[in-house]
């Protein structure tokens, strides 16, 4: 049975109504490119992305949101360093499920039993999580069954350690919540890393924008920069923070199996 036709609410709609970050309620305002990626039916999906653009938060919301939405559904985080993994782990996550709204998490979905490990963590509706690194070629990741995988940091691993690692998904629609997810992000460094080649063979969606003023539509880069505000950059219209919220996302190769995703800082310049 495909993920979403067991999912009763709105991922997004539950995500801003339980969690939290650093105090506050999370919410999707001015972020509205991350709607669809929170929502969507896909089964496999890649974001690449810039550094500060929330690449561990939301692979923290969307993990935390499909282990207490899903009844039985079997997590894995996975990530090049030990070291990544535990803050990952302790740092994103773990506050994820410590600090939700009026302690919703806590109070409803884990008991006073349940394992709450920086390497595995369980909850009261049988769901539960992995947390592991990936040297070399994963072999340290086999011998578990998941339903959902999260690779994060993808470009420092090895591109053959992927379908060793998608192994641990060979029963996912027998097990567990019976159903497959799995999303990979990272940050390029060069043009032959393992995150690159992925997006190469992915839809390639791009956050497109159009002009108010000359109708334009165009992909945020370099021509859109001037010293205090983005612009058209066929008119020179200045973009506003409406303009380019409410953009879209465009498929570049649509008839590709891997739902690829580019989000740089110029679609967060608020």
């Amino acid at each position: 049975m495909p993920e979403n036709e067991l999912l009763s609410v709105r991922p997004s709609a539950f995500a801003e109504s339980v969690f939290q970050l650093d105090g506050r309620p999370f919410r999707l305002d001015g972020r509205r490119y991350l709607v669809p990626i929170y929502d969507s039916q896909i089964e496999k999906g890649m974001i690449m992305s810039g550094r500060q653009v929330e690449k561990s938060t939301t692979n923290s919301i969307s993990l935390a949101t499909r282990t207490l939405l899903l009844p039985h559904f079997k997590a894995l985080y996975f990530a090049p360093l030990t070291s990544q993994v535990r803050e990952f782990s302790r740092e994103r996550i773990g506050k994820v499920y410590e600090y939700s709204q009026e302690q919703i998490v806590k109070r409803k979905f884990i008991g006073k039993n349940d394992a709450q490990a920086v390497q595995f963590k369980e909850f009261g509706n049988g769901s539960t999580n992995y947390f592991k690194h990936c040297f070399g070629l994963g072999d340290n990741i086999r011998g578990i069954t998941v339903n959902g995988i999260w690779g994060d940091e993808i470009q420092d691993v090895h591109i053959d350690a992927l379908p060793v690692i998608e192994e641990a998904q060979s029963h996912a629609m027998e097990a567990g919540a019976r159903c497959r997810i799995t999303w990979y992000t990272g940050t390029p460094k060069t043009f032959s890393n393992t995150i690159q080649q992925r997006w190469e063979r992915s839809t390639q969606n791009e956050w497109v924008v159009r002009c108010q003023g000359c109708g334009l539509y165009q992909m945020m880069g370099v021509k859109n920069l001037e010293p205090d505000r983005f612009v058209c950059r066929k008119c020179k219209k200045e973009l506003s923070k409406v303009e380019i919220e409410h953009g879209r996302w465009y498929p570049m190769q649509p008839d590709a199996k891997v739902h690829g995703f580019r989000i740089s800082q110029l679609m967060v310049p608020w």
